[in-house]
């Protein structure tokens, strides 16, 4: 209630006096009881309940856009890091030069994502925009300013993903295959080349089983199934591994279903996700699951009822 409970811990004492926004309201003041403390920080620029601020940012969000055919990019997770990192959420739009949108979208919804925690923007059809949102921790009036600030960060972050993207599209995928051999897989189980012979393999035999005509492509995608773990780009947004391969596939006139295929290889990658859409994508995805299964269990590695590392219980 309106007791005050005095204590110390490592040299700091408790007391009845807090503070607000570290810059809209630095000055200490007095909380009388818990009942008006919320509102009490919220008048010195904090929301302090999490639901009230998460429906802040979402509502307001949503006033920026007058027309139905724009609306943000909404990423859950983005949504409850933002949530948790502002004390006084306030969205500010912002925009991009539009010859960054020659860029995968992925990519640019990924940078601004990762680095800066924007939002992307698109129309109706799902087609990405040059503007972005971001979730300010000032009031409305500074606006202008975090607009300029955010403008030119997020070129600096996208001409490192453009430099990144063209640097890789130059070298085909299938020139890369050689370079798999200096990156380890695991110490006891060789390289990623030697993981790659073996998912060929793996998907020969199943392809051979399963669906004779398309052997041929499953034997290219599951050849060129790694490649774009050693491009700039996956180096740098690793969770882009897949869904790059198969925009440099499609850049260096890679039969479609082949290029799709080093996408749907990781399919699903989590409960509820998608499963791959053709027999490629799911043979090639089969057979790594296979040799994980198979090369982890070979040399010891079995999952334990506390641990499983490598997440063969999920791969199986």
């Amino acid at each position: 209630g309106a007791e005050t409970i005095h204590f110390e811990l490592d040299g700091l004492k408790s007391s009845n006096l807090t503070k607000g926004h570290r810059f809209l309201s630095p000055a200490a003041f007095q909380v009388r009881d818990i009942t008006s403390y919320m509102n009490l920080l919220e008048n010195n620029y904090v929301i302090l309940d999490q639901e009230k601020r998460r429906k802040i940012i979402q509502k307001n969000i949503a006033t920026l856009f007058n027309s139905p055919d724009i609306q943000p990019v909404i990423d859950e997770e983005l949504l409850e890091i933002v949530n948790y990192i502002v004390e006084y959420p306030v969205p500010v739009l912002c925009s991009f030069r539009s010859e960054y949108l020659r860029l995968p979208r992925e990519l640019l919804i990924t940078v601004m994502k990762d680095h800066q925690k924007y939002f992307g923007v698109q129309d109706s059809n799902g087609n990405l925009l040059n503007h972005f949102v971001v979730i300010s921790n000032t009031k409305a009036e500074n606006a202008e300013t975090v607009r300029i600030g955010a403008e030119r960060v997020i070129k600096a972050r996208f001409d490192d993903a453009k430099f990144y993207f063209h640097e890789d599209i130059a070298k085909p995928l299938a020139e890369r295959v050689e370079g798999l051999k200096d990156v380890t897989f695991h110490d006891k189980l060789g390289s990623l080349y030697e993981k790659t012979e073996r998912i060929t393999a793996i998907a020969g035999f199943l392809s051979e089983k399963i669906t004779q005509s398309l052997k041929n492509k499953v034997a290219r995608a599951a050849r060129l199934s790694k490649t774009d773990l050693i491009t700039g780009v996956v180096k740098e947004f690793p969770e882009l591994q897949g869904i790059m391969g198969k925009y440099y596939a499609t850049h260096d006139k890679e039969d479609s279903e082949v290029a799709t295929a080093l996408e749907e290889q990781y399919l699903p990658k989590n409960y509820g996700d998608t499963v791959p859409q053709t027999d490629i994508g799911a043979i090639v995805g089969l057979a790594d699951r296979i040799d994980n299964i198979s090369a982890f269990f070979s040399i010891g590695l079995v999952p334990t009822g506390s641990e499983d590392p490598f997440a063969l219980r999920r791969q199986a």
